[in-house]
């Protein structure tokens, strides 16, 4: 499935082991995946990537950075226990992460509220008193999965982020644990690379098999197919002097998880004003991998005005501040082969010869 969240009331330690292995990653409560994310306005495919513990040990420059930080700092590692001070910590470090953000530790470890039978455990790195770093990770099996890692900011120079992440992974090697997964990282170069630094990778490819980091094809990702095909719509749209309001929609997603909803379920496209009432959008679909331009309505002045504990619910436990923009598809729709097939149809369908060109959103 495209995107998939498990839906259970429960989940035992052998079937998050499992998850793991499949792609799964660990959102608050839930076990998620997809195979596209949107996040500060781009498009992006998160690879998930796993280390064998088997055959890992420290190179020099790791052992180097793991006793400047041990010769500075003290290092613990305990079952998690949240207090206010890792609570603040994580506060103050959160806007940093990218995508949704929940807004306390409780929130990042049990939202959603089913119940996930492993033992989760802290890293922490400690000035004196003071707790300047913390790390935490699921224990499953055969398995350790990192969940996150903060710090704090007066200490960014000792690249505590790369010093938790060993110690995360030396932990679970001491603990007999095999498999250690560090998350994702990205299709293209972001920040999350430097999990890729910690040893000899292998990523879970495009048709659900573990190989190695080195063999890595970013064309071969969902994200390369979206922005190669709505580069073509774009320069498609262009030939035909069809002006367009280019836009990437984080919320796509929220069609996978309410089927019969019919919400916008693109991650990019284009929208458009007919001189009428009636709102276009016409984008690649990532499921269907051909073009679509249908109807839609913008839902955010009527979820505005609701507001209420449906809506809460639908969207998390996190209080709404303000409901962010929300889209569904109108009445019709039409499918295309083709990012010319399209922008041909709007020629001759929006734009008629002699008649004012419709005016971008």
């Amino acid at each position: 499935m495209f995107v998939d969240l498990v839906d259970a009331p429960s989940i035992s330690a052998t079937r998050y082991e499992r998850l793991l292995a499949q792609g799964y990653f660990r959102s608050g409560g839930r076990m998620f995946r997809s195979e596209l994310m949107c996040v500060e306005d781009e498009i992006w495919t998160p690879v998930n990537i796993r280390l064998d513990l088997q055959d890992f040990s420290l190179r020099k420059s790791q052992r180097k950075l793991l006793n400047r930080c041990r010769a500075s700092f003290r290092t613990t590692v305990a079952q998690l226990e949240i207090t206010e001070e890792k609570d603040a910590l994580y506060r103050g470090f959160k806007h940093r992460f990218k995508g949704f953000v929940h807004d306390s530790l409780a929130l990042f470890l049990h939202e959603g509220h089913p119940h996930i039978e492993v033992e989760t455990w802290e890293i922490g790195i400690w000035d004196g008193e003071k707790l300047i770093a913390l790390s935490l990770v699921d224990r499953a099996g055969s398995s350790v999965a990192s969940l996150l890692c903060v710090y704090h900011p007066d200490y960014a120079r000792w690249s505590l982020g790369q010093c938790t992440l060993i110690l995360e992974a030396l932990w679970a090697q001491e603990s007999g644990v095999r498999w250690f997964y560090p998350g994702y990282v990205f299709d293209r170069p972001s920040l999350f690379d430097y999990k890729l630094r910690l040893g000899a990778m292998r990523y879970r490819t495009s048709k659900g098999r573990w190989a190695s980091w080195s063999h890595f094809d970013g064309s071969d990702t969902a994200a390369f197919r979206v922005l190669e095909a709505t580069e073509a719509l774009e320069q498609a749209l262009k030939r035909r002097l069809l002006p367009a309001d280019k836009f990437v929609y984080p919320l796509y997603s929220l069609a996978f998880f309410q089927p019969g909803m019919e919400f916008l379920d693109l991650p990019t496209g284009f929208a458009f004003e007919s001189g009428t009432e009636v709102k276009w959008v016409a984008g690649y679909h990532p499921v269907e991998m051909r073009f679509v331009l249908a109807e839609w309505t913008d839902l955010t002045l009527e979820l505005q005005a609701l507001k209420n504990a449906e809506w809460e619910e639908l969207a998390g436990e996190t209080a709404i501040q303000e409901v962010p923009a929300l889209y569904r598809y109108g009445r019709r729709k039409m499918w295309f082969s083709d990012a010319s097939a399209l922008a041909n149809h709007l020629y001759r369908a929006l734009r008629p010869p002699g008649t004012t060109p419709f005016i971008p959103v």
